[in-house]
């Protein structure tokens, strides 16, 4: 995804960004080394799951690595059943990261799983 900023001042001398159209107040991580706002990747795709992994599982699993604020999987709507992938909401964009950095590509539960950034549709 890709997001034009422009930087302003609001009236009460609070720093916001345009983005997209949106403004926004300056309350999001920033990358360490640029400055810049980082606004998306504290949500992370999961993919080839265990098929008997549940919620719970996904949030201890992610825990280790900071604060989840969401975790969820995506299920079949007929039959219920995981369709192996999900999505995990962190708290921070380092969270996120280093949750990347220690999961994808390892074996869970006998599973390789592929974790990364999610990605919006469109």
């Amino acid at each position: 995804m890709k997001f034009t900023y422009r930087l302003a001042w609001s009236l009460d001398e609070e720093m916001i960004y345009e983005i997209d159209g949106r403004c926004v107040p300056d309350t999001f991580d920033r990358d360490s080394d640029s400055g810049w706002p980082i606004i998306m990747g504290k949500q992370l795709y999961v993919g080839n799951i265990s098929p008997g992994a549940d919620q719970a599982s996904l949030e201890a699993l992610f825990s280790v690595f900071g604060t989840v604020e969401r975790a969820y999987i995506i299920t079949d709507r007929q039959t219920g059943q995981s369709k192996g992938f999900g999505f995990v909401e962190m708290s921070s964009y380092a969270e996120a990261q280093a949750a990347i950095a220690a999961l994808d590509g390892k074996k869970c539960d006998g599973y390789t799983v592929k974790v990364n950034e999610a990605k919006t549709q469109g």
